[in-house]
């Protein structure tokens, strides 16, 4: 991509992140109004379709522009999806939230270190298979969600079973906020939580293969072996 395009690949990268952080922001009031209102399914659908839409343009773009827009667009689709999930997941489970984002970050961890070895088998089709990955996944819960409609005690799992039957339009009632000491400390790990993971999956691989000269399916274990270890630290904590 940064061959063809002339953009490098760490600016691609740093723009996927601007679109990650900004994201959240910018469709809080979307993912808001859609889990209030039943619909997670439906935006979930659209993100899906957005996420698979760039990844099969991105192969076949070749203006430095308009791949910049496509990473940028990327960014801010993964922090819309992301942004839904956590939501949802913490809205439906409350404080038994812990197993189902175990398993979330599990299924995540699992694409980190399956991933490059797809780059090693197929590195002239990983976008093309991305894609199919995303679009087919959003074609399931899209049929899914236009044969059975809504889920079952949508409300009482969203809104909560006091508000099921006296209900008002002005939405949810507001609760205290998150200590700040709470909140700076999770915000500080998630940073470099982030930063550990974007640097070795955009470097860890490249740097085996050129630097150290190690074949492509040696140089693969870098990234993957990283992974592997973080997804079971993760899960051991949670055991």
């Amino acid at each position: 991509l940064a061959k063809r395009t002339g953009v490098p690949l760490h600016v691609l990268v740093a723009v996927r992140a601007l679109g990650v952080t900004l994201g959240p922001a910018l469709f809080s009031g979307i993912v808001g109004r859609a889990v209030w209102s039943g619909n997670s399914q439906l935006l979930g659908v659209v993100g899906l379709f957005l996420m698979a839409f760039c990844e099969a343009v991105v192969p076949r773009v070749s203006l430095p522009k308009l791949m910049t827009a496509l990473f940028f667009l990327m960014g801010c689709t993964m922090a819309l999806l992301d942004s839904l999930n956590v939501t949802v997941l913490s809205t439906v489970h409350g404080k038994h939230s812990s197993l189902p984002f175990s398993i979330f970050h599990a299924v995540y961890g699992l694409g980190g270190v399956l991933a490059p070895y797809l780059v090693v088998v197929a590195p002239n089709y990983c976008w093309e298979f991305l894609a199919s990955c995303h679009g087919t996944l959003g074609l399931i819960i899209l049929l899914r969600r236009l044969q059975h409609g809504k889920p079952s005690n949508w409300k009482v799992k969203i809104r909560g079973a006091s508000n099921e039957t006296s209900l008002k339009a002005d939405g949810p009632e507001l609760r205290a906020g998150i200590p700040f000491r709470v909140m700076a400390s999770g915000l500080a790990f998630i940073f470099f939580t982030e930063a550990a993971e974007n640097a070795m999956g955009s470097w860890a691989f490249t740097y085996a293969a050129t630097t150290l000269r190690q074949p492509p399916i040696v140089a693969a274990l870098f990234p993957s072996t990283f992974y592997f270890t973080f997804t079971s630290c993760r899960m051991l904590l949670v055991v």
